[in-house]
């Protein structure tokens, strides 16, 4: 399996749409700070295509893949198997309850990058299809393909047991019990094929001379009795042929004699012609007619367009009335204005009074004020004194300061009183200026238009010419349509006595098709021919030939039937000769009737004798086969039961299997010695793991017993060479490890280690296979040909692919 496109969005920290390519990216790593969700696209590949991840405890829960906040996880993987191509998606949405599903999966094969087959269309299918296309479950992939944090040491501390499973899966070592198994079903087939074998030639013991030679007399007694029939075919042949000519005149005179016997002149054919002949005349008679009512109508038209149009006087009139309400409008304008010029003078009179008064009563105001002052001044004076204001002597005191008050107040009030009147009556006198202008202005336009009118009317006829005018033009035209009127009529008529003429006509000509339709089906017998004048007397000349021409045929008749049966009985009597040979010879022979079916009886007993003959002969040559059959089962039978003991007998399988376990400790030393500097050699202890200390006087020690750093290398050391030695063991079907995925600390690893362990990758990737690691030692990271940078913010985890 080699990813080739990863689209994921919702995952752990990948909360928007992100798409990571990996064509051309055989040796990269995922790069960038602790936390950033490097592990995150490991766990994605894993997750599409196995519905769980190793992270998860349980792995019915798919919640924990979606990202605070988000409601669902979108995944989707494009990957090559071999030469094909497959995608593989699932979306996991979160439920009302606080949980989450796998609401959509798919897996699809694709060709040409198009969905060209759906494998699979639920979560759980998805999962199955997968263990099949790459032959390893969930487990297997996390531990020969994946290696995951946490887990990178599975394989390393694995159970013997649970280690066999795995790469039995992985080299198809299941191919050999297959074989075995095939090996037993190839036997029990050949023990069943050779029991067959015998049960047939059992059958086929039957086959001898003596019922070779009754089948050969049997087809020579048939074969003499279909010459027989052979040689009497000419006879019965012309004896067939006469009776169907005698039969046939038979019918002929029969059908003749019936069919003059029908020749019968249809009713009503006496008072036809004088039907024709009435609607002919009336049909001349109104065509006559025609004329002299398109004369009238032609003379009515003229007349009626010697006068004036209708319109025109009507138009001439309108106008006369419409000048005289023109003219009454004026005078009521004239009037109106009249009427509103009275008013406007009166309302100016009322103004000009109105103004005269408030001018008075301001000048009352006035003189009360002035005397309230000289009051409100006096009131704190004598007689004999100064006046405060002029210094003269005062000789009498004014009026008192409350009857200065008094008045003053009325003089405010008449004031006050007098504006108003005089502000109203200045506006009454403005709109009555105002009507008087409309009113000019509107009496202007009916003066003018009454002027438009009087020439108008100037220009045509006076009102009394044009009542003529319009009486004579109604009169006209309804003389014209009283011509018209009369003129539809006659054409009614005419076409009634037209349609009568031609029904009439039809009926004639049906009496005609009538009469040559009889008259054909006759025609052999030579009838009459026909004067074609009148319909009525060539039916009753055809009618009373008829009558003497039955007799004729019916005695020609007679003598026909006599010839027929005459010649049936010489033909009966020839076949019966046939019949009674064929009782002797033929099967059934009491069913047959006539010569031909003997003869077909004969030919079908000949081709079954033939039959029987040729399946005793093909039973000798099955008999011959069979028997080679039987030695060839016998044989395979003997070959497959010695493979299937072989098989079972020597282990193949388990040999095979320790085989590859030694390959694989012998290639993972050799790396284990290149990164530890040559402190650690990997064997097996029993059916576990060890690893010889050869810096501890090479001591045997558990592979449980390694420090975290010595586990680690052991585990990369295994790893690698699960993905390079193993695979040259596997069988043609077994599942190729293309790809391999490191997640795990390389940060503990001191400069050199690191720099061994990085080119053991180089290595291991430029063979063919695809290899990334997780990383967050950037030394290492750059040392490959692409890496996918990781980088993490408020938004979540975005990725960029870098080329070295």
């Amino acid at each position: 399996m080699r990813p080739e496109r990863l689209e994921l969005e919702g995952f752990t920290a990948f909360r928007n749409r992100t798409v990571v390519e990996f064509t051309d990216a055989d040796l990269f790593a995922f790069s960038g700070p602790t936390g950033a969700g490097k592990s995150s696209l490991i766990d994605a590949i894993v997750f599409v295509l196995y519905g769980t991840i190793p992270r998860l405890a349980d792995r019915r829960r798919v919640g924990p893949v979606i990202s605070q906040g988000k409601v669902e996880a979108r995944l989707g993987l494009t990957f090559g198997v071999g030469p094909a191509q497959y995608r593989a998606v699932r979306v996991v949405r979160a439920t009302p309850s606080g949980g989450a599903s796998t609401k959509e999966a798919r897996l699809e094969r694709l060709v040409d990058g198009e969905p060209a087959e759906l494998l699979a269309g639920d979560a759980d299918e998805v999962t199955r299809q997968v263990e099949r296309l790459l032959g390893l479950t969930y487990e297997h992939f996390t531990t020969a393909v994946v290696l995951p944090q946490g887990e990178f040491a599975r394989f390393l501390h694995h159970k013997p047991a649970d280690r066999q499973a795995l790469l039995k899966e992985l080299l198809d070592l299941g191919l050999y019990d297959r074989l075995q198994q095939r090996a037993h079903r190839h036997a029990v087939i050949a023990a069943e094929a050779a029991r067959f074998a015998r049960s047939r030639l059992e059958e086929l013991a039957g086959a001898d001379d003596e019922q070779l030679a009754e089948l050969t007399t049997a087809r020579r007694t048939v074969a003499a009795l279909l010459a027989r029939c052979d040689a009497a075919q000419p006879e019965l042949d012309e004896l067939t042929h006469a009776f169907e000519t005698s039969a046939a005149q038979a019918k002929t005179r029969r059908q003749g004699a019936e069919q003059l016997r029908a020749v019968r002149p249809p009713d009503g054919l006496a008072a036809l012609a004088a039907a024709h002949d009435d609607a002919a005349a009336r049909t001349a008679e109104l065509e006559q007619q025609t004329e002299g009512y398109d004369r009238a109508c032609e003379q009515a038209d003229a007349a009626l367009a010697a006068l004036p149009p209708e319109a025109t006087s009507r138009a001439a009139l309108d106008r006369h009335a419409t000048q005289a309400k023109q003219a009454t409008l004026v005078t009521r304008g004239e009037r109106a204005l009249a009427g509103a010029r009275t008013a406007q003078a009166a309302a100016t009179e009322a103004a000009e009074a109105a103004e005269a008064r408030r001018r008075a009563a301001d000048e009352a105001l006035v003189a009360a004020r002035t005397a309230h002052a000289a009051a409100a001044l006096a009131e704190h004076l004598h007689a004999g004194d100064d006046c405060p204001v002029c210094g003269r002597r005062i000789d009498a005191l004014p009026v008192l300061a409350g009857d200065a008050e008094l008045a003053l107040r009325g003089a405010g009030a008449e004031a006050a009183d007098a504006a108003a009147t005089a502000d109203a009556a200045l506006t009454a006198r403005r709109a009555a200026e105002l009507e008087v202008a409309r009113i000019e202005a509107q009496l202007d336009l009916e003066r003018g238009r009454l002027e438009e009118l009087a020439l108008e009317v100037a220009a045509g006829p006076d009102e009394a010419t044009a009542q003529r005018d319009l009486d004579a033009a109604r009169q006209a035209a309804a003389a014209v349509q009283a011509a018209r009127t009369a003129r539809t009529a006659h054409g009614k008529a005419l076409d009634a006595v037209r349609l009568a003429l031609r029904r009439s006509d039809e009926r004639r000509q049906q009496a005609w098709v009538a009469f040559d339709a009889a008259r054909d089906r006759i025609a052999a017998l030579g009838p009459p021919a026909a004067a074609r004048r009148d319909p009525a007397e060539d039916w009753a000349a055809l009618a009373h030939w008829a009558a003497g021409a039955e007799l004729e045929v019916l005695r020609g008749l007679a003598a026909a039937e006599e010839e027929r049966d005459r010649i049936a009985e010489a033909r009966r009597a020839r076949t019966a000769e046939l019949l009674d040979a064929a009782m002797t010879v033929l099967p059934d022979a009491h069913t047959l009737r006539t010569v031909a079916e003997i003869r077909d009886r004969c030919i079908a007993t000949d081709g079954r004798l033939a039959a029987e003959l040729a399946r005793l002969e093909a039973d000798r040559e099955r008999a011959a086969a069979v028997q080679r059959d039987l030695d060839r089962a016998v044989e395979d039978e003997q070959v497959a039961t010695m493979l299937t003991q072989l098989l079972r007998a020597n282990r193949f399988g388990a040999w095979i299997l320790d085989e590859a376990v030694q390959q694989l400790v012998q290639g993972a030393t050799g790396l284990l010695q290149r990164l530890s500097g040559g402190a650690y050699s990997l064997v097996l202890e029993g059916k576990d793991f060890a690893v010889i200390d050869h810096n501890n006087a090479d001591a045997v020690r558990s592979a449980r017993t390694l420090s975290g750093g010595e586990t680690f290398l052991a585990s990369l050391a295994l790893a690698l060479a699960l993905a390079d030695q193993v695979v040259m063991l596997a069988g043609p079907t077994a599942a190729p490890l293309e790809s391999l995925f490191l997640d795990e600390g390389f940060g503990t690893l001191d400069p050199d280690t690191l720099d061994t362990v990085a080119s053991a990758i180089e290595e291991l990737g430029s063979a063919g296979r695809m290899v990334g690691i997780v990383t967050h030692v950037r030394d290492l990271a750059e040392r490959l040909p692409v890496r996918f940078e990781v980088t993490k913010d408020v938004d979540g985890a975005r990725v960029e692919r870098v080329l070295a």
